[in-house]
């Protein structure tokens, strides 16, 4: 079942978007915000699991099959006006899709495969630059990368450089 939102002020619109704007509040919910329909979809097809898609009706008129393959794989889902796109939205041209979405499960050292190439990354302060090294290692070939510390890998930015990987 579908449900409506069309007030900026809903409870679950204010929450998605201090999620999009608020690293620490992403780690205290253990939730992250992904923008666009590629970046949903490629949640979808993958282990990422959503919690709830949100999504424009001019949207589904235009993806409607992609939107869903996304609410197949999505706890609940909710048609939003043009006014809480806007809201929601972290990008100037807004395709009217998104997800709101569980962490993935951090892998422990013990679990790295020794058989497996990775690319260590140590304090990267600019989520561009981890999403840019992340769709070029998956270009190369690499498994995985080892982030420790720098800037949050759930920002939307560097989800957004890393679509695709």
């Amino acid at each position: 079942m579908v449900i409506m939102l069309d007030s900026v002020s809903n409870e679950k619109i204010k929450y998605l978007s201090k999620l999009a704007s608020d690293s620490k509040f992403r780690k205290e919910n253990g939730e992250f915000f992904l923008e666009g329909l590629r970046l949903c979809l490629d949640a979808a097809l993958s282990e990422v699991q959503i919690t709830a898609v949100y999504y424009t009706e001019k949207a589904y008129e235009k993806s409607g099959k992609e939107i869903e393959q996304i609410i197949s794989k999505s706890e609940s889902a909710y048609l939003i006006s043009k006014s809480v796109c806007s809201k929601i939205s972290q990008t100037r041209t807004s395709q009217g899709v998104f997800c709101k979405c569980r962490f993935i499960k951090e892998t422990k050292k013990e679990q790295i495969d020794p058989n497996k190439k990775y690319v260590a990354l140590d304090n990267v302060q600019n989520p561009d630059n981890l999403g840019a090294v992340s769709r070029t290692a998956e270009a190369l070939g690499i498994s995985g990368l080892i982030v420790n510390g720098g800037c949050d890998i759930y920002n939307p930015k560097a989800q957004r450089a890393a679509m695709g990987s």
